[in-house]
C-alpha cells in the first residue's frame, strides 16, 4: 500500500490489480459503453464524451454522472473493496 499511496500522491492516479474481478470490470464496462452510446445517438451528449478513432468516427469516452444513470454505477461506486482502498489511500 505505501507504494500506491506514493504513486497516487506523486501522480494524482495510481493503478491498483484485482480490487475488481474481471467480470465485475466486464460488466460495468459493457454497461458504460450502452449508456454512452445510447446518449450521443439519442442526442443528450456533448463532445466532451467522445474520442475519435483512426478513421475519425465517434467513440464513446466517458459517462458524465453515471451514479445518476444506473443502480450498478452506484453499487460499483459504494463497494466496500473500494472504499477500503480509498480509505488507506487517501485516509478519513
Amino acid at each position: 500500500m505505501d507504494e500506491t499511496y506514493k504513486t497516487y500522491w506523486d501522480r494524482g492516479w495510481a493503478v491498483v490489480p484485482d480490487v475488481f474481478s474481471v467480470d465485475e470490470i466486464d460488466a460495468i464496462s459493457r454497461l458504460a459503453m450502452a449508456v454512452a452510446i445510447n446518449e450521443i445517438t439519442g442526442g443528450d451528449g456533448d463532445d466532451s464524451e467522445l474520442d475519435l478513432d483512426e478513421a475519425g468516427n465517434p467513440i464513446p469516452r466517458k459517462v458524465n454522472w453515471p451514479f445518476t444513470k444506473d443502480k450498478h454505477f452506484r453499487t460499483f461506486a459504494l463497494n466496500r473493496r473500494l472504499h477500503d482502498l480509498l480509505t488507506g489511500i487517501l485516509g478519513k
